[in-house]
């Protein structure tokens, strides 16, 4: 009994990491497009997407879930780099794991 509530709690934290990740990252995305004056639809079509599944992404909707490929023609079309869009997110090379 004590492993499935322990399992079940770190998939509890490991879900509400996941969502904080995708709110962090939307915030980012969005941020860097508002800072070049670019709307979703421009960013979108810059991008090689629909207006609503970028809009999604940077709301950190469940309805979408970006993959790399998808993070880096938004990066593109950012002129920056996934790394940057992932900064803060908890998700960056060399951050150390609580283990």
């Amino acid at each position: 009994m004590g492993q499935t509530k322990e399992l079940a709690e770190v998939l509890k934290r490991q879900e509400e990491e996941l969502e904080r990740t995708k709110q962090r990252l939307g915030q980012n995305i969005k941020a860097r497009r508002e800072a070049l004056g670019y709307s979703q639809e421009k960013l979108a079509f810059l991008s090689g997407m629909g207006a609503a599944h970028l809009g999604n992404i940077e709301r950190g909707s469940d309805k979408n879930n970006p993959t790399i490929s998808t993070l880096a023609k938004i990066a593109g079309g950012l002129h920056t780099s996934v790394e940057k869009l992932l900064e803060g997110t908890g998700t960056q090379s060399g951050e150390e794991e609580n283990g």
